[in-house]
């Protein structure tokens, strides 16, 4: 699914959903198995970003720290969509993220900012 190729099925299914996420249009305990071994996928694998819309920004390690949900626990916790993509999140960083921070979220959001303003997609 995430190297299509020459693949209709993960052709289709790119149309589909969003790969990010795995969330869409697909119902079935096939789909159902696919997204519960989801987390074990991204726990063994890294990605690289390319236009950023089939990486998950917190969950998928496309950053050499790991999967920024456990680099920055607490400003996870004040995400509005913790499942969006890398180029959902780079085009809008502020957007992203609770109106109030908590100390320790904020000091981490300085931290994220750094991070981001030298991603390129």
């Amino acid at each position: 699914m995430h190297h299509p190729g020459e693949s209709a099925w993960a052709n289709w299914m790119n149309n589909q959903i969003d790969l990010a996420s795995l969330a869409g249009d697909c119902v079935g305990v096939h789909w159902k198995s696919l997204q519960d071994l989801l987390p074990i996928y991204r726990a063994i694998t890294t990605t690289t970003i390319g236009d950023g819309r089939s990486t998950s920004f917190w969950l998928d390690h496309w950053l050499p720290t790991g999967q920024l949900a456990e680099t920055f626990p607490a400003l996870y916790t004040h995400a509005k969509e913790p499942e969006a993509s890398v180029a959902k999140v780079c085009s809008q960083l502020r957007a992203h993220f609770a109106y109030r921070l908590s100390h320790i979220a904020a000091v981490e959001f300085t931290m994220l900012e750094e991070i981001v303003e030298e991603v390129v997609l």
